[in-house]
């Protein structure tokens, strides 16, 4: 498994992606400002875990940035 998210493991990486298909599911957020904040807010919850500490690690939020805009630029092309 690509290390996709800067996270230390695969454990940490599945999380990670979980969180980000909860935040791009469609109506469940009215903006992607929302959408952010939830997605903020739940890599500081991971982050609480010692296992997870790297969750709010810059890189990951960036990485997790760039995930959530660019699936939604490959959305609207559709």
């Amino acid at each position: 498994m690509e290390n996709t998210f800067g996270m230390f493991s695969k454990e940490g990486n599945r999380k990670v992606m979980a969180v980000m298909v909860e935040a791009s599911e469609d109506f469940k957020f009215d903006s992607h400002v929302e959408a952010w904040e939830f997605v903020e807010a739940k890599l500081v919850e991971l982050g609480g875990d010692k296992r997870f500490e790297e969750a709010t690690d810059t890189s990951v939020s960036d990485e997790c940035f760039s995930w959530m805009f660019e699936s939604n630029e490959e959305g609207d092309a559709e």
